[in-house]
Formats: structure tokens, sequence, C-alpha cells
């Protein structure tokens, strides 16, 4: 079938739990069109629907329906693409297809167990580079007020760092120095921790597979959270000699909390830590965050691949 080449877009920065962009072999359209492959789970065709920002409407991503598969349930994994994928999938495989098998157990063993359990930390990295000899205000003049630390707080161009005491927006005094750390004092370490359990089992006519997995991710913006369960079933059964029995069931229920705003000008935290004076320390900032307070909450369950099939020889 020859090499196939696939790109996929990390996800960290669109939050926990975000959607995952997949390409095969490079872009297919342009301007907004779907380029995305097929996503073909136990013979069931699904698209991989990912509901990411898109930088005019939707500023927070709520994920895709990989998100319904846990990868300790994938037995085997093919990539179809062009000609081939079409002619077995037809048009919604145009951009290929990604052909995924999960596990069923074996025949003519015992009941096994099986435990895995991850732990990812994710940080974020700070490639932005200000300007670091001027601080807030205009016309080369410190603010000298709370007022005029208001009004000038998203300006820079104010008189050179010294060190100095100068009153902040909220009545306080701080010093007049470049916070060279404030992003990664907003930002926290992203937490991914996830746990799976499995049972198989199988005699001479078929085998099962059942797991269960939850995966709780804490990620890099303060107060986002992502929270999934998955539970699979796998059951191979021969009826007759001529007739075999295959079910597989997934049921995915998936929490989306505070995703951020991202990929519009205007609305996020990055927007905001950007544009205020980097002058400000985030230790006045802080106090009149978003800490403790719920903007999004979005629960799904997710039955797309429930599938029982009966094959006759």
């Amino acid at each position: 079938m020859g090499t196939r080449q696939i790109m996929t877009r990390g996800r960290s920065a669109a939050g926990a739990g975000a959607s995952t962009q997949i390409r095969l072999r490079g872009q297919v359209a342009f301007a907004g069109a779907n380029n995305a492959p097929l996503i073909v789970i136990n013979g069931l065709p699904i698209d991989q629907d990912a509901n990411s920002a898109n930088g005019y409407g939707q500023s927070r991503d709520l994920g895709d329906n990989m998100n319904n598969i846990n990868p300790d349930d994938i037995e085997s994994m093919t990539v179809l693409k062009g000609a081939t994928a079409a002619a077995i999938y037809g048009s919604r495989a145009a951009n290929g297809a990604i052909i995924i098998t999960t596990k069923s157990g074996q025949r003519n063993q015992g009941i096994g167990i099986e435990y895995s359990s991850s732990l990812t930390l994710q940080e974020v990295l700070d490639f932005f580079e200000f300007q670091d000899m001027y601080g807030l205000g205009v016309s080369g003049t410190k603010p000298i007020s709370a007022a005029n630390a208001t009004s000038n707080g998203q300006f820079g161009w104010g008189a050179k760092y010294d060190g100095s005491l100068v009153p902040a927006f909220d009545g306080t005094m701080i010093p007049y120095e470049f916070q060279k750390n404030r992003l990664k004092e907003y930002f926290n370490t992203g937490q991914v921790f996830t746990n799976a359990l499995a049972f198989t089992g199988g005699n001479e006519r078929g085998s099962f597979r059942a797991s269960f997995a939850r995966t709780d991710t804490k990620g890099i913006e303060p107060t986002n959270e992502y929270k999934r369960n998955i539970a699979n079933l796998g059951v191979t059964y021969d009826i007759t000699n001529k007739v075999n029995l295959t079910i597989n069931v997934n049921y995915t229920n998936e929490s989306y909390i505070n995703p951020p705003q991202i990929g519009t000008q205007g609305e996020g935290s990055m927007n905001f830590l950007t544009r205020v004076s980097q002058s400000i320390p985030w230790s006045r900032l802080s106090p009149y965050g978003m800490e403790n307070e719920t903007i999004c909450h979005q629960s799904c369950n997710r039955n797309r691949m429930a599938d029982c099939r009966l094959d006759y020889y």
C-alpha cells in the first residue's frame, strides 16, 4: 500500500479534550472545506465531526469523535488514501479513511484482566518577545493616578522602566518594571490522568472483551477541565458453523468545563494578557480574574459507535 503521510495538530493550546486536526498527505481543499478523513470503526463509518474554534463564529473547541475511542481498545489501524478509500466508502472518503478495529478478546482462553494508567504533564511555551524598555503610559510619562493607569492600561508608550512605585488601576502602588514571567504565572501545568480496566475471555465458540476508561484532565488554562468516561464491549460468537454474531458497543460521556476562547480578537485570556501593559504584575490582575467562575460547561453522551452484525458464510 505504500507509505502514508499523516499530519496531526496538537491540541493542548485549544483546551483540555480539544479536537485533533488530521490530514492525510496534505490539504485537499481550502476556504473552510472539510479535509478530515473518514473514520471507520469496526466497519461503521463516522465523520471526525470536529467542533473546533473557527475564528469567526465558535470560539471554544469542544472536541471530536476521536475522543470516543479509548486507545487501549484499538487492536489494529489501517490508513487508506485516494482512490482506494473512495472505491470502498464512496465520496465520504474523498480525503482518505482511517480504519480502526477494536479488541474483542481471544478464543480458548480463561478470564483475563488488563489495567493501565498514565499521567501526562503539559507546560506552556512562551515565545513572545515584548519590548521591555518602556512601561504603561503614553507620551513618555508614567501613570499619575488610578484613573490614569486605567485609561492607559493597554498602552506601553510611557517612561523608561526604573523600578519606582506608580499607581495601578486598582489604586495600589506597584513597581514600574517589566513583568517577564506574567504568562507563566497565569497558566498552569496541565495534567492528563487516565486509568483503564478491561476483562477478556473466550472459549472454542467465541470471545469477549469489556473495558472501562476514565480520563481526568486539568488544562493549562486555569479553571479548564475535561472529564471522560468510555465503556466498550466487544463480543464474537459462532451461533452455528455458518452464522457468526459480532457485537461492538461503545458508550462515551464527556464534560468540557471552561474551554478557553481562542482564534478571535478581543476575547480570551491570551488577548487580555498580551494587550494589557506588561508592567502590571499578575498578582494585581488575578483578584479580578475568572477564578472559580464557570463560563461554559457542556456534557455529551455519545453512542455513535454501537454496532451489531450477523455474518453469514
